[in-house]
């Protein structure tokens, strides 16, 4: 956070903005970049700013409360985003319902939509608040994540998310949440031990 400090009940930071956080409880929600909420907030929020702090704080019951609390700060934009990167993002979709994420690269996305890869980069971020790069290893990320926390183990997940192994899953979840996705499986099964 470029050595600032924020503090706060609820703060709201930007994708790809390099953080720490301490925090004796509470929740912390990850959202998909390209998601409306996301851009909701980001343009309620942040504008130009990595970070904010929301006033007055949001008090909640739970995870879902805490989502629409969050949600009903932001006054969610009309989806005007562009039918290409639509279709690239439904591309993206139907890759992982049918674990072909081996299949996906920028290859393969500018054939969706037949633009050069210069314009395609430029269109992708402004459109879903990410790179086209930073948004893979996000999602693969997410994939893994998830197929883990489903029973997989680590090497499964991994290869369902198209990672060489586990620890190229590891080394990149890492580096994305700051912990490693067996922490993640192990503190998700305490919780709901």
């Amino acid at each position: 956070m470029g050595g600032s400090e924020h503090r706060g009940a609820t703060l709201v930071v930007a994708n790809g903005t390099r953080h720490a956080l301490e925090l004796a409880g509470g929740l912390v929600v990850l959202l998909e970049p390209e998601g409306s909420l996301a851009r909701a907030l980001r343009d309620r929020w942040l504008g130009a700013a990595d970070v904010a702090v929301v006033e007055p704080p949001l008090a909640a019951a739970g995870p879902e409360d805490a989502l629409e609390r969050l949600a009903e700060t932001a006054t969610t934009p009309p989806d005007a985003r562009d039918p290409r990167v639509a279709r690239v993002l439904a591309w993206l979709d139907e890759m992982e319902a049918t674990a072909r994420w081996p299949d996906v690269d920028l290859a393969a996305a500018l054939g969706q939509v037949h633009l050069s890869e210069g314009r395609f980069r430029h269109l992708f971020a402004d459109q879903v608040g990410s790179s086209w790069r930073g948004y893979l290893v996000w999602r693969r990320a997410l994939v893994a994540a998830s197929a883990a926390l489903g029973g997989a183990s680590l090497t499964e997940a991994a290869h369902a998310a198209g990672y060489a192994d586990s620890a190229h899953l590891s080394r990149q979840f890492k580096q994305l949440f700051g912990f490693t996705p067996s922490r993640a499986v192990g503190f998700s099964r305490y919780v709901q031990g």
